[in-house]
């Protein structure tokens, strides 16, 4: 078993519900199990203020999953639960994101969150 921790967060409709029910269907999962779960947070958006604020908060994770495995299981709990993630232009692949925060080079990532953010909102607003 690995240990892995997870930052959880909402910041639609019912922000605690949304990471109950996330956390609930993550715990279902064969080959993981949450050991802990943070205090939650809530935060301003970063990047985009005109969204609502964030609940914010990490969870430690005992899993015998291969980590593309845990992603998927994931991905697939956001989309259950509605989240659907695009694929806006000048957004850094994962490999990319990987790289930069090996190198300690967090500002890059930041710049491409949020070069994307702007451009999708721009996208919305045509």
């Amino acid at each position: 078993m690995s240990v892995v921790y997870i930052g959880i967060g909402s910041n639609l409709g019912d922000r605690q519900k949304n990471i109950d029910t996330a956390m609930e269907k993550l715990n279902s999962r064969k080959g993981v199990e949450i050991a802990t779960v943070s205090s939650l947070v809530e935060t301003e958006s970063i990047g985009d203020a005109n969204q609502p604020k964030f609940l914010n908060g990490v969870c430690k994770v005992e899993t015998g999953l291969y980590p593309d495995e845990l992603l998927d299981a994931l991905k697939s709990i956001e989309r259950e639960l509605g989240r659907n993630r695009d694929s806006a232009g000048g957004k850094l692949s994962q490999e990319e994101q990987l790289k930069m925060f090996e190198s300690g080079n967090l500002d890059a990532v930041r710049q491409a969150t949020e070069i994307s953010n702007k451009e999708k909102n721009d996208q919305e607003q045509k």
